[in-house]
């Protein structure tokens, strides 16, 4: 249960380095969420998949970064607060700068935004990705995040 019905909602902090791990910056910035009353946070997009990142982008994708987000979760909850981890890959909204391989998706239609045609993705891409989204639902889950709130 949440002590109350402050949420704050997922948004795109830019706050990871270049591998996904949250930055002192995130940790200062859920720290005065939490402390300032906010009940839940709800964090911004985590890719599942290298191949599904986007610039400094939250990662969810190794059991490397673990220790890292315990750290993080441990803070929110030790400052009254519950926090809920977005999970995500970024398909065709993203750039081989930022993946290092062309981006994938359900289809070759070019992105609007990056004007990026993807990869159309094969069987093998999409029980790739299928397994990627379940191996980081048992990250968030093993790191602590909140599931019921």
């Amino acid at each position: 249960m949440l002590k109350n019905r402050l949420v704050r909602s997922a948004t795109h902090e830019a706050m990871a380095d270049k591998n996904g791990f949250p930055t002192e910056r995130l940790f200062k910035l859920y720290e005065g969420l939490a402390k300032g009353g906010v009940g839940l946070i709800i964090t911004g997009y985590a890719y599942v998949s290298r191949d599904g990142k986007s610039a400094a982008m939250l990662g969810i994708d190794s059991d490397k970064l673990i220790p890292k987000y315990r750290e993080l979760v441990d803070q929110v909850h030790q400052n009254g607060a519950r926090i809920a981890m977005q999970i995500n890959h970024f398909g065709r909204q993203t750039t081989k700068e930022m993946t290092g391989s062309q981006p994938i998706s359900s289809s070759a239609v070019k992105e609007k935004v990056f004007l990026v045609k993807p990869r159309e993705m094969s069987e093998d891409d999409i029980e790739r990705i299928i397994e990627a989204f379940a191996q980081s639902a048992r990250r968030v889950k093993e790191i602590g995040f909140d599931d019921q709130c």
